[in-house]
């Protein structure tokens, strides 16, 4: 038990947490983007409870408002799912390189599952790719805001995969890493000979 407590890196699970938890997002945004004007829409008429009352206007714009909600909640939980398993996959992958404990990038994904499980009851304040989308802030309003979206989905994702695979991450994560203490060989006779000529 004490050995396995050993073998878990704190940095590496907390780096790569985020990093799985902002691929994941990104992933998230970039399945809003194949109906980016319909979302747009629906933030613009910023409904409180989603009554039928409030979303009547949408559904005189959109007649297929309950199909199409349906169809991008749906297309947006498999791309975050997506980029979820493929960010794991990265993780491990580079886990197993170099020779980390495997069980630390399981932790930091099952971390990063939970997100994606309960992502509707977390507050937004907690989600790092809410203060990445205040970019928007700095473009005009009169501007096309699908441009700041794209900006902040190259954002997010660089920043994931920085986490993932920039060289000073990967030595900051190694000096933290268990490594097994081994027990040096007995000399041969041959060394011992040439440490001692007295055995000549």
């Amino acid at each position: 038990m004490k050995t396995l407590l050993r073998k878990l890196n704190w940095r590496l699970i907390l780096i790569h947490f985020l990093a799985i938890w902002l691929i994941m997002d990104a992933f998230r945004h970039i399945a809003s983007l194949y109906d980016y004007n319909f979302f747009a829409s629906i933030s613009k008429s910023n409904p409180t409870h989603w009554t039928l009352k409030e979303i009547r206007p949408l559904a005189n714009i959109y007649p297929d408002l309950d199909i199409r909600i349906a169809g991008n909640a749906l297309r947006i939980q498999l791309l975050a799912f997506i980029g979820l398993l493929g960010a794991f996959l990265f993780s491990l992958a580079i886990t197993l390189k170099m020779k980390w404990f495997w069980l630390n990038s399981v932790i930091a994904f099952i971390a990063a599952f939970l997100i994606f499980r309960f992502h509707r009851t977390i507050p937004a304040k907690f989600f790092p790719i809410h203060y990445i989308n205040y970019i928007d802030k700095l473009f005009p309003a009169n501007l096309y805001s699908i441009w700041a979206f794209i900006i902040v989905i190259i954002i997010t994702l660089t920043l994931g995969i920085l986490f993932l695979f920039s060289s000073l991450v990967v030595r900051f994560i190694d000096k933290c890493a268990y490594k097994p203490m081994i027990n040096p060989l007995p000399p041969t006779s041959e060394e011992t000979i040439a440490e001692n000529p007295e055995y000549d």
